[in-house]
Parts: C-alpha cells; structure tokens; sequence
C-alpha cells in the first residue's frame, strides 16, 4: 500500500497520509472484502490505496489555488475617470519611495 501511494504522491509523509486513509476507508467496507488472500481483494486494496493518494494530490492544488487568490487580495490598482486601469508603474514607483 506504502509502495503504490509513494508513486503517485513521492512524498513518504503523505504516502503514510494515504495509506492511513486507505485502511480507514477499508475498515468502512470491510464487508465488501469475502476473501482476505485473494487478486480482487489486493486490487481493490491497491484502487482504494491509489484513490486516496489522488484525493491527497488534488488537496494540494486546491490549497495551492486558495494561497494564490489569497495572495491577490489587497493590491491596490488605481483606475482613471473612465473606469481604466491607469499607470501603475509610476502608482509602485511613488509606493516604493515613499517608505
């Protein structure tokens, strides 16, 4: 399970995340699983696994895009009479200076 989430994730703490979901996710539908050695039982373990490695990855982007939207919030943009966008190279230039 380790093995399967380390490469997708490449990353051991969140391998280990995804592992820990997976079994969480497993003892859920732990009534779904008839025979504990057989191929569609570790298939299933693996999709279970492989899922949870997904879900980790698209956490990641999501946080990622919140702290880019985040980071936008508060730039001040000065806009001319007609609602434009005037000229905020010399709006930075006199920022910059006067601190």
């Amino acid at each position: 399970m380790f093995y399967v989430a380390n490469q997708i994730l490449q990353n051991e703490q969140d391998a280990e995340d995804a592992v820990h979901q997976a079994f969480l996710s497993i003892i859920c539908h732990l009534d779904k699983i008839s025979e504990i050695d057989c191929p569609k039982t570790k298939s299933y373990v693996a999709i279970i696994t492989e899922n949870k490695a997904i879900d980790i990855i698209r956490s990641r982007k999501h946080y990622a895009e919140q702290e880019n939207d985040e980071t936008l919030i508060g730039v001040q943009v000065s806009t001319d009479d007609s609602g434009e966008l005037s000229d905020v190279t010399s709006f930075t230039h006199f920022h910059n200076h006067r601190i």
